[in-house]
Formats: C-alpha cells, structure tokens, sequence
C-alpha cells in the first residue's frame, strides 16, 4: 500500500453498498494497493468520515477538469488493461506535464500522476516494464494506462504532428553498469 496525492473525488454508491443504492459519496484518494497479477485497489476517505478500502478504479470520479458523467461509465478492464508487476511501488507526479491534457486509447483526458513498480521481473525487463499513469477521462473517470496508451497534448513544446505513436517500440536489450 501506498500513499496517493490527496485529489478530490466521488465514489460511486453501488461500491459502497454491495450494488444496492445508486448515487455518488465524495472522497479523497488516501492509498493504493498494487498486489502483483491485480488490479489497483484504492483506499478513499468518504465525506460521512470513513476510510474505505478495495474499490476498482471504475468506482473513482474526479470533477478536476470537468463535469463528472456516471452515465458515460467504463469498466475496469478498460480503464486498467495491464494488471500490477511486482515489488514496491513509487508514486510519480511528473511536474513538467501535471495536469496536462493528454489523448488516450479510450478518450482525451488530463495527467494526475504515475504509479511506478521497482521489483525485479517483469518490473525490471526492458520489454515489458510499465508504469501506469493516472488520467482523468473527460467523463470524470479514472484510467491508469501505460505511457504507450498515452500522448500528451501541448501547445509549447510537442508540435502534436505525430498521431501514430506505433513506431515507439521497447527495446529488448538490458543495460547494467560496466558495459
């Protein structure tokens, strides 16, 4: 577990309540938990006072940017299409590009921050290393997509010319000191 940037949010009801009662709770965003092979799991601090612990990142709005769109709302799988690697965890706010509007797989959105994994595996193999930065969709919701997923979108030093960002490929070669 570990602890997030304390950024307003709602909650939707039907997490809180075993899907029994419709409606959003506000929130902050307390923790993060990132078991390898899982999905993220969020710790929030509702308004009626309690912590809540376990909830999908489907379960999380934010009004940061825009109007919070339940209707318009996407599943985990989505959202988080990479499961957790392994070993700790660091939690990244990459001050160049904080709240930067970004254009993603799944829609437009704004940066919030990124969820780094230091472990060794998969964490440390030069191809299959991610991150997963926390976005906010224009609907209001939360993604956490790697940085293949995402493109930021400026108007100060990217010339947003290069729309298929496929060409970027990881490479497979492993680096160590010494040569």
């Amino acid at each position: 577990m570990i602890s997030l940037p304390s950024i307003k949010v709602v909650v939707l009801n039907e997490h809180l309540t075993d899907f029994q009662k419709p409606g959003t709770t506000e929130a902050y965003l307390l923790a993060a938990d990132c078991r390898p092979g899982s999905i993220i799991k969020f710790t929030v601090y509702l308004s009626g006072g309690a912590v809540w612990s376990g909830l999908p990142i489907e379960a999380i709005f934010c009004d940061r940017f825009s109007c919070v769109d339940i209707s318009k709302k996407t599943t985990t799988d989505v959202l988080q299409p990479f499961s957790c690697l392994e070993g700790p965890v660091s939690i990244l706010t990459y001050d160049l590009i904080k709240h930067s509007k970004v254009q993603t797989k799944i829609g437009p959105g704004h940066y919030l921050f990124t969820i780094n994994y230091e472990g060794c595996g998969l964490s440390e193999d030069p191809e299959q290393h991610k991150t997963h930065n926390i976005i906010v969709l224009s609907t209001g919701q939360l993604c956490a997509l790697p940085n293949n997923f995402i493109k930021i979108v400026d108007n100060w030093f990217s010339d947003n010319s290069d729309n298929d960002l496929t060409h970027y490929k990881r490479t497979k070669k492993f680096f160590f000191p010494g040569g």
